[in-house]
Formats: C-alpha cells, sequence, structure tokens
C-alpha cells in the first residue's frame, strides 16, 4: 500500500505540470513518517520525479482511517506551497468522491494542513 500511496503523492504533485522543490520535501517527510526506508524512498523519488506517473489506479484497498491518512497527506501536498491549482483541487475531489469523504472531512483535512 506504501507504494500506491507514493504514486498518488506525485501523481497530485505532477496534477499542475511540474514538481516543485516545496512538494519533493513534503513527498519525502510523509514517505519517511509512513515508515518507509532510505533506500526504497530514494528509489521511488527518482522515479517519481523522473516524469509524471502513467494512470495509476486510485482505487487502493484501504481501511477508512488509512483512507483519510492519506487524504490527509495529499492535503497537505496540494496546499503545500500556498497555492492550490485547479487540476489538484479536481483530483482531490474526486478521490474524496471514490472513497466516501465527505466536504466537511476534506474542509476539516485542509485548515489542518
Amino acid at each position: 500500500m506504501q507504494s500506491q500511496v507514493a504514486q498518488m503523492l506525485f501523481r497530485l504533485a505532477w496534477a499542475d505540470g511540474q514538481v516543485k522543490a516545496s512538494e519533493v520535501d513534503i513527498i519525502a517527510d510523509l514517505l519517511e513518517k509512513r515508515g518507509v526506508g532510505l533506500a526504497q524512498r530514494l528509489a521511488w523519488m527518482d522515479q517519481g520525479l523522473s516524469q509524471p506517473p502513467s494512470s495509476i489506479s486510485m482505487e487502493a484497498v484501504m481501511s477508512e482511517h488509512e483512507r483519510l491518512e492519506c487524504m490527509e497527506a495529499l492535503v497537505k501536498l496540494c496546499f503545500a506551497d500556498g497555492q492550490s491549482q485547479p487540476a489538484e483541487l479536481s483530483l482531490l475531489g474526486d478521490l474524496a468522491v471514490r472513497w466516501g469523504i465527505s466536504a466537511n472531512q476534506l474542509e476539516m483535512l485542509r485548515r489542518k494542513a
């Protein structure tokens, strides 16, 4: 599941066509906090930064708690540079609907980020 979360983070980071330094820092920090070892983090960072990810499944099999944790990471990444892009917000909105995350829960995550 960690690999899928990493792919989602990079997909969101690339949503506006480029990955900013602040997004790279946040992704690295989030992966470290999720217990991803240094060697694996470096491999995923190299792969995720080399090009936009091809179509990935956003239908992760996760518990409600895991979906909220993942969404929290994605929201934090979305607002990392103080500006959210329409493509990023669209991706978050689509994912929230698919995962059954309410607008209130999403707003709470945004404020927390």
